[in-house]
């Protein structure tokens, strides 16, 4: 039987150079000689973990110091925050193992999955907290009297831009092949660039100057590590970071047991909250945004078109 005359639903017609067992039958898919780990496992897990931890807190630490609700902050937001990661993560699993399956490869890596940084901090910075200015009210004393009202308002509308920006990123995957076919490398890497600057660069290096004997120690340990290619004896460099920015944080007093012991206070189980309604009824407070949703669509789409080069 000729290649292209086989049964669509073979493993043949899918990987053409799947082994066969003595019999003439097909052997088992190619999935099933997938390696649990291989080599840069580890230092691939714990960057990406510690970007989307680094990500996340900053958002948090940000809306929290505003005068966002704890019940917000941690029932609302980080909730649906972990269950976007583990859906997201899922698929992006699924597609790599049936790109192993399609290609008979064992060497295809997934796209990793999280939070879009300068999109997570465009979204902060620009809708979430101008909308929660906007709906706060204040006492004589100036003091904001509806703070938990007007921060549960600008979560909605967060929620129904985020629905608004993945309409976009699915509307542009239609067309990405053909956008990473005829744009440059280049020319992608332009947005990333300009956002970048504007909002994960500036701000940052504002913190990292107040306290330079904690920051400084580590962004020289990630030149090292990533720039220069030093090597650790095994321990990854982002593990090595967050173990040296640990240590002189505790031994230069940045941190307390005081804070430590506010914090553990936070550590409960948090049920989240279903907002499909939620989304539909605030769509006419995100019209004012779509100016700055639909460029970060299109960045995040254009990020992932990245990721496949």
């Amino acid at each position: 039987m000729t290649e292209s005359s086989r049964p669509e639903h073979s493993y043949a017609a899918l990987a053409p150079n799947a082994e066969r067992d003595s019999g003439g039958g097909q052997t088992r898919s190619v999935l099933w000689s997938l390696p649990w780990v291989t080599k840069g496992d580890l230092d691939a897990y714990t960057a990406v973990t510690s970007n989307n931890l680094a990500t996340m807190l900053i958002v948090l630490q940000t809306l929290l110091s505003v005068g966002f609700p704890v019940s917000i902050v941690y029932g609302k937001i980080t909730p649906g925050i972990g269950l976007s990661m583990a859906f997201g993560s899922i698929f992006y699993m699924i597609q790599g193992m049936w790109m192993c399956h399609k290609t008979d490869r064992t060497d295809i890596c997934a796209q990793p999955f999280g939070i879009n940084t300068p999109g997570a901090f465009a979204f902060v910075s620009s809708i979430i907290l101008p909308v929660y200015y906007q709906k706060l009210k204040y006492d004589d004393n100036n003091n904001p009297i509806n703070t938990e009202e007007a921060a549960d308002f600008a979560w909605k509308v967060g929620v129904a831009a985020n629905f608004v920006q993945g309409a976009v990123e699915v509307a542009f995957a239609v067309i990405g092949p053909q956008i990473q076919q005829g744009v440059p490398i280049v020319a992608l890497l332009t947005s990333l660039a300009s956002i970048g600057f504007a909002f994960l660069l500036s701000g940052p290096m504002l913190d990292e100057a107040a306290k330079p004997m904690l920051s400084m120690i580590c962004i020289f340990v990630v030149f090292l590590g990533y720039l220069s290619g030093i090597k650790w004896g095994g321990i990854p460099t982002s593990v090595l970071v967050m173990i040296v920015g640990v240590v002189i944080g505790w031994s230069g007093g940045y941190l307390t047991t005081e804070q430590l012991k506010e914090d553990v206070k936070l550590v409960k189980w948090y049920h989240g909250e279903f907002t499909l309604v939620d989304i539909f009824t605030h769509f006419g407070e995100v019209s004012p945004y779509m100016g700055l949703i639909i460029p970060v669509g299109l960045t995040v789409a254009v990020g992932t078109i990245q990721c496949v080069e």
